[in-house]
């Protein structure tokens, strides 16, 4: 069973974009290097499985990796404030 690709592209791959990137800010403390990663990743993508439209996504899905790093990094600021001040 095959799965639609309309699937991947507005639901799989932007929730492991989320993930992804939430994860490496809680791991790694790098809010780039996820983005980076999942970028060079993408853009591979797109030359060997997808067609040059796909570098739209490509852009989509960096950012969003980036964000959810951006809002992990501050909830967890956040939280290391209350918890000592």
């Amino acid at each position: 069973m095959r799965i639609n690709m309309v699937i991947l592209l507005f639901i799989i791959y932007p929730l492991i974009s989320i993930i992804l990137g939430g994860i490496a800010v809680l791991f790694l403390r790098s809010v780039y290097l996820m983005p980076i990663f999942i970028g060079i990743i993408s853009m591979t993508a797109m030359f060997i499985l997808y067609n040059s439209s796909f570098f739209v996504w490509c852009v989509i899905y960096t950012v969003l990796a980036y964000g959810s790093g951006l809002i992990t990094k501050n909830i967890l600021l956040q939280n290391r404030r209350e918890t000592t001040g």
